[in-house]
């Protein structure tokens, strides 16, 4: 739908200016406001202005403008008019006949609120009586209630059964409700509250002109009428609308927080707690299915909020607690309510709870890094649901285990664990479940290197996620699948799923997957050597990251701001960021990309020993978990050749399947351009350039190598291509690189004196 309109805007802009005018959106829903703020990146080179107005409100922190982009946004905020310019308005809402003196008295007691002056103005111009200035409301909710108090009775239930209702809704709603209720209803008084300025009508649908005139009217019932109208409205919704559980629970809430506070209320059933507290909790359930979380936790906190629930209901609330603030990475807040609840579990002899609040202690555990904890906890959740016989409970818990060997354990362990889950799922008819196991063994799939058998298991997921509807399924699938798309050199199309879970990731709030996909974006831009950019998408991926107290994903944002870093020249940001990721390693047990990607950095920066010394660690580790190891070898042989040894770099690409990897090619040209095989160099070389998506990098390695082992001809050809490289290429190692060689090539010479001192060590 984004793309549609923003395609849209762009053809109409096309054939002239577009202003795009949102009134009061401090009512927005969060889509809305996506929605602005994609159409103003995606066209800022287009004539379309975007003008919104909004006021302040306590109920929302409202982020828009977008703060991200100054030079495109301007924000007024528009200060209370002075008395001059409230004069004026008074003038021209009420006439030329108002006294002067009570236009002066209105302009100050206003405080240069617009609506107030207009509200007032229209007031005294009215009726006689009404040009006392001391009979004129000394408030705005002063003035609207008492312009409520003066509309016929049939009008004022409406507009109260409104407020009651929302902001917003159908007519055909408040006529259910008004004969709910058995009161007259007629279309003249929806008329009359339109000619009032109260509500707006648009076909069948009526709004709030101002939700004050919908607080006012709201606070203006006494609480036992709301809670009675609050009861009708949920029972009226389980019959006729039972889907709505929003709506319901919402209602039925209301009406038990109202009940709570004032006692037995006529017409709402003692129960009404209850049926709040299961509505509330199935109606966060669907939301964590969406992969709202945080919506979802606001539900289960109201009806923790509520009086008296039953000790396995009150289990069931704090279990559903604990997974939206794992979902939320509020993870020391988790463990107090799972600390709580393993005692409550413990003390009625419930061992399904216990078992849950295991594995949530255990999916807290992987997340932060503590893979020993993890199994301890999941292995314990496991044996209670097999004790219990609960092939429901236990499916969970191995999907659990299976996940937490994923990023530092086995991929044999994990794929065990999860075909074993994936069974039991399959058998109870879960779906959903089968689903998320494909997505987790897609994990695997991708981790050992085979990125066609990750597709398919992604593909299969999605699909189920796409019939069930279930949005968070999908956003996580997706993402995984950009990765994918990524290192099996689809760039392009990794570029544009990327952008499409970014978008929905900032839809739902979630900050996680946000982070993940900008990290994405900076490694593709990386990758094709915008390094200018990538360490932008970097640091804003690390600074999401570092928001939610995420040490993995805080691991993979550094990790690619390290190339960023060392390409851009900045030397000192990336020995500080690789410290930092080799700290960090330290409470992810055998996980190997930290030392893969530090190893990524020393051998980027010439660091020939180091570069080899991290590789021969990541390379153990991935042998240790089963993973590819392929990357992890072509920097182990990097190393050796920034070290002088060209023999051993080549007798380890001989254990790489090199003629599918550019940067195993790469490596390999390097070597023999150096011992003079100068034929398998080029061959190599040319292996490269009829790749398909080569990295920047690769393709200038590799280009430095064919300069070196042409002759003739193509030699001159070749160095005058190396030359364009250097005056283009945005990484100042690679380019100082390339220079040297081209030099000693030109002039036959040492190393020429004036070469920028860029600490580039063995590239030298």
């Amino acid at each position: 739908v984004f793309t549609v309109i923003v395609q849209a805007l762009r053809r109409r802009s096309a054939r002239g200016p577009v202003v795009v005018w949102v009134d009061d959106v401090q009512w927005a829903a969060p889509l809305l406001l996506e929605l602005l703020e994609s159409a103003a990146r995606q066209l800022a080179d287009a004539p379309l202005l975007i003008v919104t107005t909004q006021r302040p409100t306590e109920h929302a922190q409202l982020t828009w403008p977008p703060t991200s982009e100054h030079v495109l946004t301007l924000h007024l905020a528009l200060e209370a008019l002075d008395d001059h310019d409230s004069r004026q308005l008074v003038g021209r809402a009420a006439g030329p006949d108002l006294p002067a003196d009570v236009v002066q008295r209105i302009s100050t007691r206003s405080g240069g609120n617009p609506l107030f002056l207009i509200e007032l103005a229209r007031r005294a111009a009215s009726g006689t009586r009404d040009r006392d200035a001391d009979e004129l409301p000394g408030s705005l909710r002063a003035l609207i209630a008492s312009r409520l108090d003066e509309l016929p009775s049939s009008a004022r239930a409406v507009i109260d059964n409104a407020a009651v209702l929302g902001n917003a809704g159908h007519v055909g709603a408040l006529r259910e409700f008004a004969e709910a209720l058995q009161q007259p209803f007629e279309p003249s008084d929806i008329e009359q509250l339109e000619s009032a300025g109260m509500l707006v009508v648009e076909g069948l649908v009526w709004r709030f002109r101002s939700d004050v005139v919908r607080e006012v009217a709201y606070h203006t019932l006494t609480k036992q009428a709301r809670a009675q109208r609050h009861a009708g409205v949920a029972n009226y919704l389980s019959v006729a609308q039972p889907d709505a559980l929003d709506a319901r629970a919402h209602h039925a809430a209301s009406a038990a927080e109202l009940r709570a506070e004032l006692g037995p209320v006529p017409g709402v059933i003692d129960t009404i707690g209850l049926v709040a507290i299961e509505l509330l909790a199935d109606t966060a359930v669907r939301w964590f299915h969406q992969g709202a979380h945080r919506h979802g936790l606001v539900l289960v906190e109201r009806a923790l909020a509520l009086p008296d629930p039953p000790p396995g209901t009150h289990r069931r609330l704090l279990l559903l607690q604990a997974e939206a603030l794992i979902e939320s990475h509020k993870l020391r807040r988790s463990r107090a309510v799972l600390a709580d609840l393993a005692q409550r579990a413990d003390q009625a002899d419930d061992r399904v709870t216990g078992g849950e609040a295991c594995r949530l202690l255990g999916a807290i555990e992987q997340l932060e890094g503590n893979l020993v904890a993890s199994r301890r906890h999941l292995g314990r959740a496991v044996e209670i649901f097999r004790e219990l016989n609960d092939d429901v409970h236990l499916a969970e818990a191995l999907r659990g285990r299976g996940y937490a060997e994923i990023f530092g354990g086995s991929l044999t362990d994990a794929e065990w664990f999860l075909g074993e889950a994936e069974a039991l799922f399959a058998a109870n008819g879960d779906r959903r479940g089968v689903a998320w196991v494909h997505q987790n063994q897609a994990w695997v799939s991708f981790l050992s290197g085979d990125h066609a058998e990750s597709n398919r298991r992604l593909q299969r997921a999605i699909e189920a996620f796409e019939v069930m509807g279930d949005r968070a399924g999908l956003a996580w699938s997706r993402g995984l699948l950009a990765y994918v798309y990524h290192f099996g050199r689809r760039t392009d199309e990794a570029l544009e799923l990327a952008a499409i879970v970014l978008e929905e990731a900032r839809t739902w709030g979630d900050q996680w997957g946000a982070s993940m996909m900008l990290n994405l974006q900076a490694s593709i831009n990386l990758w094709r050597g915008q390094a200018t950019l990538a360490t932008d998408l970097a640091e804003d991926a690390l600074a999401g990251f570092r928001k939610i107290d995420d040490r993995f994903g805080i691991i993979q944002a550094l990790s690619t701001l390290n190339r960023a870093y060392v390409a851009t020249g900045r030397f000192a940001d990336a020995n500080r960021s690789v410290e930092e990721v080799l700290v960090l390693s330290d409470s992810f047990g055998a996980m190997a990309y930290p030392a893969i990607a530090a190893a990524g950095a020393s051998m980027h920066l010439g660091r020939g020993a180091k570069a080899a010394e991290l590789a021969d660690e990541a390379v153990a580790r991935l042998d240790t978990t089963g993973a590819n190891v392929e990357e992890g070898r072509v920097v182990q042989a990097f190393g050796r050749l920034l070290g002088g040894d060209v023999d051993g770099a080549l007798a380890t690409l001989s254990d790489v399947n090199v003629e599918v990897s550019p940067f195993a090619l790469a490596a390999r040209a390097t070597g023999l351009a150096i011992v003079g095989d100068h034929d398998a160099a080029l061959a190599d070389v040319v292996a490269v350039e009829a790749m398909d998506s080569v990295s920047y990098w690769d393709q200038a390695i590799a280009q430095v190598a064919g300069a070196v082992a042409a002759s003739g001809d193509e030699a001159v050809r070749r160095r005058g291509e190396l030359q364009s490289l250097i005056d283009c290429v945005d990484d100042v190692v690679v380019a100082s690189y390339a220079a040297d060689v081209l030099r000693r090539l030109q002039t036959d010479v040492g190393s020429p004196d004036g070469l920028p001192d860029l600490q580039i060590g063995g590239w030298r």
